[in-house]
């Protein structure tokens, strides 16, 4: 009966943890970021149970690989990514295309209060004209954008390998 029961909880647990990882791993569960704990039973010697809690923290910013005055650099998920834009206090020029060789893939004046979204999949270069006045999520994710920077500036986004 002890057995059937642990085996039960054990069970419970794995598939609680599977649900979570999806979630996770989704960008789902309503936006909720944080810290997420959870649950895994051990067997120890003797019949009994041990509960151990480990805690996950699910990163909410996306920093950069690279800094330079001129270029920013951002390793993104491998297949598809969409790339939020949102304009505060000013316009900003925005174009992005594969390399810094063309052709453009979008090109868009963003006047201030404006936002556009931009489905990816592999590495693209983006322009910013005017960096301090945009915001940039990738996947829901704030990018770290250089502050004060008044320079236009490019935004490489790579796809991380593996």
């Amino acid at each position: 009966m002890v057995r059937r029961a642990a085996t039960g909880a054990t069970a419970a647990v794995a598939v609680a943890a599977v649900v979570a990882a999806v979630i996770s791993l989704s960008g789902g569960g309503g936006g909720h970021r944080g810290t997420f704990p959870t649950t895994t039973l051990r067997r120890g010697g003797g019949g009994r149970t041990t509960t151990t809690t480990t805690t996950t923290t699910v990163p909410t910013t996306l920093k950069p690989t690279s800094v330079s005055p001129s270029n920013v650099a951002f390793s993104v998920p491998s297949g598809n990514y969409t790339l939020a834009l949102q304009t505060t206090g000013g316009a900003c020029w925005v174009g992005i295309e594969h390399t810094t060789a063309g052709p453009w893939l979008f090109a868009e004046t963003l006047s201030a209060g404006q936002s556009a979204t931009y489905k990816a999949s592999g590495a693209i270069v983006m322009t910013l004209g005017a960096p301090r006045y945009i915001g940039l999520t990738v996947n829901g994710l704030v990018a770290e954008l250089p502050s004060g920077v008044t320079q236009p500036y490019n935004v490489e986004l790579t796809p991380a390998s593996g």
